[in-house]
């Protein structure tokens, strides 16, 4: 849940709903880690090297949308 709000950058695989792709994000002590994530909205993917917004996590796999306000996840 610390997850929550967090920028992540999708870094393998394309994510779609129900297919997820791996991602990757640092947490408020500059540890980088790896999370399975998939889009919220039906319909919507995610590519490679897109930024994207941790929303929910539903068991091991998180749900995301899209970063629109052009911040990095470094």
């Amino acid at each position: 849940e610390e997850f929550i709000g967090r920028l992540a950058t999708i870094t393998l695989g394309t994510a779609s709903k129900g297919k997820p792709a791996q991602a990757k994000l640092k947490d408020q002590h500059g540890t980088t880690h790896y999370v399975m994530l998939e889009p919220d909205d039906d319909g919507e993917n995610f590519n490679q090297g897109d930024c994207v917004i941790i929303l929910e996590k539903k068991g091991a796999v998180f749900t995301a949308i899209k970063n629109t306000k052009g911040e990095k996840n470094d």
